[in-house]
């Protein structure tokens, strides 16, 4: 699952494989730690600037 949608980040002249936005937020709702509750509110949050980016 993760890699079918993992993000390709190119920094130093190197790529590295992220875990996308949604599945992270998955990661984190298994997870249910309190600090991972407070990580998906903010992750969900930098999801709906991007997709508000992503359709102008």
């Amino acid at each position: 699952m993760l890699k079918q949608n993992v993000t390709r980040v190119k920094l130093d002249n190197r790529e590295y494989l992220v875990a996308s936005i949604p599945d992270l937020i998955e990661m984190k709702r298994r997870a249910n730690h309190p600090q991972d509750l407070l990580d998906i509110e903010k992750l969900e949050a930098i999801q709906q600037q991007s997709e508000k980016i992503g359709s102008a």
